[in-house]
């Protein structure tokens, strides 16, 4: 929503009081100091007609303001975008994709500053985008790297001018209700784009997008060489290669230097719960996948540690998705894994899928459970809580669940 039909609402309405929510809220009272805001949080239920502009956090669904004209309706994402000129447009490179957004928009972000360029990372990660927005507009910000969420771009009008889609696998169906909304929300992400404006795909991707009809260019990316990484790094997993050889076509987009890359690869440091290593003992390598909230994630997961892998932690809310995939992986790469399943909303699920799989299964009522099972059933090898799904049927965030997971094995014997 553009400045002037913001400054002939009668009202502002302020949904949702999180991050997105209080940013909204310090950019609107800074440029229409005059305008009534009134914060509705929390929005459970569909709100009643009330005139003005609602802005609306995407964590909640559109659903719930049936009772407000769409064109009252608005997000800090689509200010955001709506503010910008076609040169500042084209300076914000989006990513999105169902998993390894944040560590993508990190590493490019640092890219960008590595060769010498003002960034900043913002969106769902980062700071929100309206924060920075005063910045951008004055410059002060040369490139943003917004990594944008399906919420985010579900009624997104505008596309960023450098897209990078990483990946897809259904997800978040509770909210899109089936794959093909959930993949028509994305897909904000470049349907609005220019002519001259680029999309970049992972290779794997490319025959089902050379398919599609798109506004911009198409480019495919190849996988970042693995010597970039020590050995021992967990960025030498597939996916984030793959992810981050995105980063190289940006590289060529924009005309920077080889060595920025290779210096942002060679000092790289990985976001918490994000296939994290934090603890050894006694031959055994704990790391964190908190962030792993579907079956085709986790079972990334487990081809990266193949035949090292001597037990991964399942378990989370029922989001209706199979788990055949990841079953069938863990047969394939790691059948002598033992996989831990956590009483929870997809126990059942995973133990019905798992012993079809004929894999060594058993039940823990918590994580603290898990971690006495593990060192009574395993010797030696990684060990990783891989969730496959949400954590919200027993904690906050997949933050809580991996710092309750971290402190479990801290805390053992």
């Amino acid at each position: 929503m553009n400045s002037e039909k913001l400054a002939a609402a009668e009202k502002f309405w302020i949904a949702g009081h999180g991050a997105e929510g209080r940013a909204s809220e310090k950019f609107l009272r800074k440029h229409f100091p005059a305008m009534p805001i009134e914060i509705v949080d929390p929005v459970r239920e569909p709100v009643k007609f009330e005139s003005g502009i609602w802005v609306i956090s995407p964590g909640i669904p559109r659903r719930f303001f049936e009772n407000i004209p769409a064109e009252n309706q608005t997000s800090g994402t689509e200010i955001f975008f709506e503010f910008l000129d076609e040169n500042l447009r084209k300076k914000v490179i989006g990513i999105s994709g169902t998993k390894g957004k944040s560590t993508t928009t990190k590493f490019v972000a640092e890219f960008l500053e590595n060769a010498g360029k003002s960034a900043i990372a913002a969106g769902n990660f980062g700071v929100p985008l309206l924060e920075i927005l005063d910045d951008f507009l004055a410059e002060k910000i040369e490139f943003v790297v917004a990594e944008l969420s399906s919420y985010q771009l579900e009624n997104l009008k505008i596309s960023p001018g450098i897209a990078i889609f990483l990946n897809f696998s259904p997800d978040h169906l509770d909210r899109h209700g089936d794959a093909g909304n959930y993949f028509h929300a994305k897909s904000n992400l470049w349907q609005h784009q220019k002519s001259d404006d680029f999309l970049i795909v992972p290779e794997n991707l490319g025959l089902r997008f050379s398919m599609l009809k798109l506004p911009g260019r198409l480019i495919l990316s190849r996988k970042i060489s693995a010597k970039n990484f020590a050995e021992t790094s967990v960025f030498r997993a597939p996916h984030f290669l793959e992810n981050f050889g995105t980063a190289e076509v940006v590289r060529q987009i924009l005309k920077l230097p080889e060595t920025a890359l290779k210096k942002t690869a060679e000092n790289f440091i990985g976001l918490p719960h994000r296939l994290e290593f934090f603890a050894e003992k006694n031959g055994r390598k704990f790391y964190d996948d908190s962030i792993c909230t579907n079956p085709g994630s986790a079972a990334a997961t487990v081809k990266f540690f193949g035949g090292t892998l001597a037990a991964i932690v399942l378990g989370g809310q029922n989001r209706g998705l199979s788990y055949e995939i990841l079953a069938e992986e863990i047969r394939k790469k790691s059948p002598r894994a033992l996989v831990v399943v956590l009483d929870s909303e997809i126990s059942k699920k995973v133990l019905e899928t798992c012993d079809a799989h004929d894999l060594e299964i058993v039940r823990a009522e918590n994580l603290d459970e898990a971690v006495k099972i593990i060192f009574e059933k395993t010797n030696s090898g990684s060990i990783v809580l891989c969730p496959a799904a949400p954590s919200y049927d027993r904690w906050k965030n997949f933050h809580e669940r991996g710092n309750a997971w971290q402190t479990a094995v801290k805390n053992f014997g």
